[in-house]
Order: structure tokens, then C-alpha cells, then sequence
């Protein structure tokens, strides 16, 4: 029994079938009996032609509801299905779409192949299942779905078999995809693909692996955007399956190494100095990893060195640690990546973006207001900063020591811009135009020092600095110990970059035979500047039993800027911190980590998806800039001039791996290096439930999850059967034919009897 795609205009057609006999019933014609002396001679003819002409009038109207009927039937779309009775099934055919997951899980092997390459297979299975009329198109599942066919292959193509061979060849030749994917989205772009289509079955075919991060399962507003309104929308009858990849699951005993925490110690490398690389090596198995495998490491694409690793079982990680140096100023990068054959190779390797220095100039204003003592307590810091050589043969940093009042006015701006560090090392008194100053310079991603010492105006502070995000601190007062009864060191966070230098390799406290004998009492300020952020202690003063902070650090603003505040001073006066041995490295390391925010290595380092973003000096315009993309593509990018500045941003960072920028004009310092690391989500072994199908069940985004073996089904017998909408056609063509025939002769039958 036949079903219409249209019910409404069926039922609506109908009820206009009965209008001809409503227009017959109001222009019917009314006569009055008229009794004159021939009649009776003429009574038998009358009747006769009355008895006619009331035939070709029915005849007439049945024919006009019918004409109704029969375009009521043909706007209404009847399809009779597949079934005994239907002696047209092998002429049904559908519009099929197959979107194939393309994101970075679907690169894990089964077997000797990857899960995408396993998900080809199917799709040619599917051409092979195609009916004659049948369209295919193929979406891949990407971070943005990309179209793999510009439009349906129709199978009754002179040059379709030629075609769909084609995109099978290309299916399989295709690399790894890198980027997550939205699943909803993707079966979208499936949805615009089949409706182009003139076949009224459409059918989509998801493959994928069933990762539970790409379903969105629970957002309805994905789902509804995919598939529109599934009870009255346009679209309700498209049907949408999936069938996992591979379909028998994972078979592999081979381990999956991944190579994930790359971290570069220091923050600012100098140039011909040592700088550390450490990374983790992690195997999620099944299977275990000899010994033997090999860990390498590459700077700017050579080989530097290689680390064996022990056997590592699945399940377990290890680290392991490099240690390079580099010889030219400017960005650089590097990568470490598992010399081995794994299941998912995509994740073997990981990169980071560094930056190489020849100096690193330092502001240091000091407290002593009249410059008599000679800068006694930076005398301490310039001393540090200037003693290591570190293995180069200059120093790296370059202190200069300042007054408050000469960091002040035009030359204030010269200062600020040729130091990515600024120490204030007990000031008294700040004016507001320094502090608002300072304020912008470190939320712009630079560094500040904040020691507070004998000299520190405690009131002066909590008006100047204490209104802003560089200070979030309550001073409470200064507090001392007597005669030999000392305040201690303890270490609160010794993995923190300021400290891990010195408290790596360290079995005891790296600051052990510290001792304290003055520091000014500080706590969070209730209600500091929400743009202060992270603010916590990195090393406190213990003395009574009572600990009290003595090394703070947080960040300002979102542009890397970084503060450290010190709570007791370095001229040896409260404390002996200058005389003991991890001084050096503490005042060295601070500078560092401070720096670094200035330096840019660490902004470039970004997570999938985090906009890249690059700023230089304006005064060499820019006029364009072109970004290499890990997949060897090209952009370009129009950099502008903000506040000062050459900006640059780009988006499209959805893809791990390398990232290089080059200007024009070349006299630009380039290439500057971006490193992506791979989205977290694609590594989540996760995969969709029962209850996630039953959901999208339940609400129809999905007809149900089948196997290879019954996609012939799925393919042959959902809502398959013949549209008879040209039979229709033709119907209503000879009942036109023939309501032009009938009027035509009940025309010329009233001419007729009028006559007579």
C-alpha cells in the first residue's frame, strides 16, 4: 500500500476535490413551469435533451475532481514501498552521504592500518552496494567538516564507475587526519550534500570510532542544528546511521607511546649557555615497550642528541632530559619524538618555540634616595646577576641601577622599553605617574621585582602599588627577631621555575642555614584587582611556629606579565640571604622567570585551538606576512599597527605541530617559530555508549549503530520503494485531455438545444 511523502497536501487536496460540486450545486439553474398550448408536443424532446444534458454535465464534474484529486495526489508525492506487490523495487535508489571521522584518533592502527584506512573499506564496500540511480558523496569529519566530493556521484553516470573509483583511490591515500571533529556538524554538512540530490531516500552513514568526545551527545541545540526538527522539520525522514571502525574493534598487542610536558629550562635561554629540555614519555599500551627504544631530540631540524629508554610497560611513563645549547639570537625550535612503530604516531613527537638571547638588561631602582651609599643593597643584585657566566664568555644580564626620580619622565619610556626586567628594590616612595607606568608595562608582559626593606614607606606603598594589580597584598608592619633568635626558610613550592634550579637535585632544603632577622608582615588583599591572578607563596619565614610569606609570585593581566614580591631585603641587614650559596641562582632564576613573559618563548608554545598571536616594534612596517603551516600550506596574514605595535593573530590553529612566520620586508629578525600541541580530547580513550546511542536514539539523530553486515539492509530496505509521481503526471494529463473534451461537447450540446 502506497504512503505519501506529503500527507497535509494530500488530505488538503482532498477536500478541494469537492469544490466543482459546490460550484455545480450554487450555478445550478432554477426554472419555473411555464404551462402554454404546444407543450404537449414537445414535452417528450424536452425531456429527452433535459435527461442528456444532465449526463454531460456529471460527467463533466466528476472529471474536474478528479483533476483536483489527481494534483492533490501528485503534489502529495505517493512512494510505494518495497514489498511483494511492488514489481518496481529494482528501479529504487537513494542519495547517500558518508561522513568519515578524519581526526587525529582515527589514525591509531588495527593490525597493520590505521582506523581511517580501515573506514575506506567500507566506503567501498558501500560503492559496491550502490543501487543504478543512487547518488554518493563523502564528508570527512574534521575540526571544520570538509566536503570530499564538490557534489553527489550519481551512479547512473556515463562515467560514474570511473568516478567512484577515483574517490576511493583518493580515500585511501589519504594521510592521518590531526585536528578533533565535531560529529553533529559533520553529518550537516552530510545533510546539505544528500539534499541536492533528486532521489527522495536520504541516507547518511557515519564511520568512525566511536571516540565519545566528537558525539556531542546531550547537546540537543548540535543535534537539532545537524538535523533540523525530527518529528515535522523538511528533513525528518533522513536517516542517519554509524558503524564502528574497524568493525571486529582495535586488534593490537604493538605499545602507543606518546611524548607529551615538554618543558625548557631556562625560561630565556642565553646564547652558548646550557639549557635544559625534559618531557615525558608515556605507553597506554596494550602492549609494553622494550628497552632500547630510542628518545631524540632536534633543534631547528638537527639532530642533537638521543636518550635510550628502560622498558616501560603499558600503562607506566618515564621522563626524559636533554641538555643543548644554541648559537643564534632569535626564535628557535626543537622537538622530541619516540623513534619507534606505535599505534597512534601522531602523538610520537612534541614541540616547543624558543627564544635565544644575547643579553638581558635589567632596571634596577633603588631606595636610596640620595645616592651617597652608593646603591648598597642593589650592589648585591648587580653582583649576582653579573658573577655567573653560566659557560659563556660575557655575562647574560645587564643591571642598571637608577633613582626613583631619573626613572621618571621622557626618559622613563627609553627605560621601560630597552628592559624586559624592573626591579624596585626598597623604595620609599613611588610617584602615581611611575606606578601607573609600571602598571601598564607589566600588563603589557613584562617583569617586576617588588623587595620590600627598611627604608619601604608602608603608607606610601599601600596608596601607590597597593591600588593596583601589582601589589594585591595587605602590609601589616615590619616584624623582628632579637638577639639569636633567627626566622628560617621554607620552601613552599620548590618545583616553581624560580626554584627548581636549585632544589632539583637537592635531598635537603636548598636554603638550609638561612636565617631571618626582620621582614614585613603581608597578607591577600580583600577585594585586590581581578586582574591579579595565581597569587601564591613560593617560600615563607618560619619563626615560632608561625609561617609567614617571604617569596610571592602572581600574574598580571593576559599577556604573560609577571610579579615577584620579596618581603625582606638583600643588603644583609635583616637577613644573610646574600652570603649563602643558592643566592646567585635564586636572583639569577628570578630574573629569568620574569623575563620570560617579555621574551615570548612560552606565549608561542599554544594549546589546539588558541589564537597565535605576534607583536614587534612598528617602526619597520610590515607589509605582509605569510604563515607555514604544519601540513606544508601557506597563509597569509595582514599584521596591523596597534598602540605602537605590529600585530599579528591567527585562528586556524587547530593543527599540531609547527608554526613559522616569515615578513616581509626579510629585514624583519625571522622566522618566528609557534609550536601547537595536540588536542587532549583526541587521546581520550573514551568511546560511546549504550546509553549515548540510546540517547541519540531516543531522539532520533540516530536510527541505530549497525555493523558492516547490515549495512546492505540499511542501504536496500529503509523506506525504500518507487515514487509514482510520473505516473501521476501522466494520469492528470489525460484527465485534463479529457474535462477539454467533455466541456467542449457539453458546449456545443447547449448550442444545440438553445437553437432547437
Amino acid at each position: 500500500m502506497p504512503f505519501f511523502l506529503m500527507t497535509g497536501i494530500f488530505w488538503v487536496g482532498l477536500g478541494a476535490a469537492a469544490i466543482p460540486i459546490v460550484i455545480h450545486l450554487l450555478h445550478r439553474q432554477r426554472s419555473t413551469p411555464v404551462q402554454w398550448g404546444a407543450m404537449q408536443f414537445l414535452l417528450d424532446t424536452t425531456i429527452h435533451q433535459r435527461r442528456r444534458k444532465s449526463i454531460d454535465h456529471w460527467l463533466l464534474l466528476l472529471l474536474r475532481m478528479a483533476v483536483i484529486a489527481c494534483l492533490a495526489l501528485l503534489l502529495a508525492r505517493p512512494l510505494l514501498p518495497v514489498s511483494t506487490y511492488n514489481h518496481f523495487a529494482s528501479t529504487t535508489s537513494s542519495d547517500i552521504a558518508i561522513v568519515i571521522d578524519h581526526s587525529l584518533s582515527m589514525g591509531r592502527k588495527s593490525g597493520d592500518r590505521t582506523l581511517f584506512e580501515h573506514g575506506a573499506d567500507i566506503v567501498d564496500h558501500v560503492v559496491e552496494s550502490l543501487h543504478p540511480s543512487d547518488t554518493l558523496s563523502v564528508v570527512l569529519a574534521e575540526h571544520t567538516p570538509r566536503p570530499f566530493t564538490d557534489h553527489p556521484i550519481s551512479n547512473a553516470a556515463s562515467n560514474a564507475k570511473e568516478k567512484l573509483a577515483q574517490l576511493g583511490q583518493s580515500l585511501h591515500h589519504l594521510p592521518p587526519g590531526m585536528t578533533d571533529c565535531s560529529i553533529a556538524d559533520a553529518v550537516k554538512a552530510a545533510r546539505e550534500q544528500v539534499n541536492t540530490g533528486r532521489n527522495v531516500h536520504k541516507i547518511i552513514i557515519v564511520l568512525t570510532d566511536q571516540q565519545r568526545t566528537n558525539w556531542q551527545t546531550g547537546s540537543d541545540g548540535a543535534w537539532r542544528a545537524a538535523l533540523g526538527d525530527r518529528d515535522n522539520g523538511p528533513d525528518r525522514d533522513v536517516a542517519v546511521y554509524t558503524i564502528a571502525v574497524p568493525p571486529g574493534g582495535i586488534v593490537s598487542n604493538s605499545p602507543n607511546v606518546a611524548v607529551s610536558n615538554l618543558q625548557v629550562t631556562p625560561a630565556v635561554i642565553g646564547i652558548n649557555r646550557r639549557f635544559t629540555v625534559n618531557a615525558r614519555v608515556a605507553n597506554s599500551g596494550p602492549g609494553d615497550l622494550p628497552k632500547g627504544a630510542t628518545i631524540q631530540l632536534s633543534v631547528d631540524g638537527k639532530f642533537i642528541s638521543a636518550a635510550i629508554s628502560r622498558p616501560l610497560p603499558a600503562g607506566q611513563s618515564d621522563n626524559v632530559s636533554f641538555d643543548s645549547i644554541i648559537s643564534e639570537p632569535g626564535s628557535h625550535w626543537l622537538k622530541v619524538s619516540a623513534d619507534i612503530v606505535d599505534g597512534l604516531e601522531a602523538d610520537n613527537t612534541a614541540y616547543a618555540a624558543l627564544d635565544g638571547v644575547n643579553r638581558i638588561p635589567v632596571l634596577i631602582i633603588d631606595g636610596d634616595l640620595s645616592g651617597i651609599a652608593g646603591f648598597r643593597a642593589s650592589r648585591f643584585l648587580s653582583v649576582a646577576l653579573t658573577s655567573v657566566d653560566q659557560g659563556g664568555s660575557n655575562p647574560l644580564f645587564v643591571p642598571r641601577t637608577l633613582l626613583p626620580a631619573d626613572a621618571s619622565g621622557p626618559e622613563l619610556e627609553r627605560y621601560l622599553e630597552e628592559n624586559p626586567v624592573v626591579v624596585l628594590n626598597d623604595v620609599p616612595r613611588l610617584s602615581p605617574a611611575l606606578v601607573a607606568r609600571l602598571t601598564s608595562y607589566v600588563q603589557a608582559g613584562h617583569g617586576l621585582w617588588i623587595i620590600l626593606g627598611p627604608r619601604t614607606d608602608q603608607a606610601n606603598l599601600a596608596q601607590t602599588l597597593g591600588k593596583t594589580p601589582l601589589l594585591p597584598l595587605s602590609i601589616k608592619g615590619i616584624q623582628r627577631t632579637t638577639g639569636n633568635d633567627f626566622a628560617t626558610v621554607d620552601l613552599k613550592e620548590p618545583n616553581h621555575a624560580t626554584l627548581a634550579a636549585m632544589t632539583a637535585n637537592e635531598h635537603t632544603n636548598a636554603f638550609t642555614g638561612t636565617h631571618l632577622a626582620g621582614w614585613w608582615a603581608v597578607e591577600p588583599a580583600i577585594g585586590a584587582d581581578s586582574s591579579a591572578t595565581g597569587l601564591h607563596t613560593l617560600m615563607a619565614v618560619n619563626h615560632g611556629n608561625v609561617s609567614q610569606p617571604l617569596v610571592l609570585a602572581h600574574d598580571v593581566g593576559g599577556s604573560g606579565g609577571r610579579v615577584i614580591t620579596w618581603t625582606s631585603n638583600v643588603d644583609a641587614l635583616w637577613n644573610n640571604l646574600p652570603v649563602v650559596t643558592n643566592f646567585v641562582p635564586l636572583v639569577q632564576e628570578t630574573v629569568l622567570h620574569l623575563s620570560a613573559g617579555a621574551s615570548g618563548a612560552r606565549a608561542r608554545r599554544l594549546e589546539s585551538g588558541q589564537t597565535l598571536v605576534w607583536t614587534g616594534d612598528s617602526a619597520t612596517p610590515i607589509s605582509e606576512a605569510t604563515i607555514s603551516r604544519p601540513d606544508g600550506t601557506e597563509r597569509k596574514v595582514q599584521p596591523i599597527v596597534t598602540n605602537g605595535k605590529n600585530v599579528l593573530t591567527y585562528n586556524d590553529t587547530q593543527l599540531p605541530g609547527l608554526y613559522a612566520i616569515h615578513f616581509q620586508p626579510p629585514s624583519v629578525p625571522q622566522p618566528v617559530y609557534f609550536t601547537v600541541n595536540i588536542d587532549k580530547a583526541e587521546l581520550d580513550p573514551m568511546i560511546l555508549s549504550d546509553a549515548d546511542v540510546e540517547w541519540l536514539k531516543t531522539r532520533k539523530y540516530l536510527v541505530d549503530r549497525i555493523t558492516v553486515e547490515g549495512l546492505d539492509k540499511a542501504l536496500g530496505t529503509e523506506n525504500r520503494g518507487v515514487e509514482l509521481w510520473p505516473y501521476t503526471a501522466v494520469l492528470l494529463l489525460f484527465l485534463l485531455v479529457g474535462e477539454m473534451v467533455v466541456a467542449l461537447l457539453a458546449v456545443r450540446l447547449q448550442e444545440g438545444s438553445a437553437v432547437t
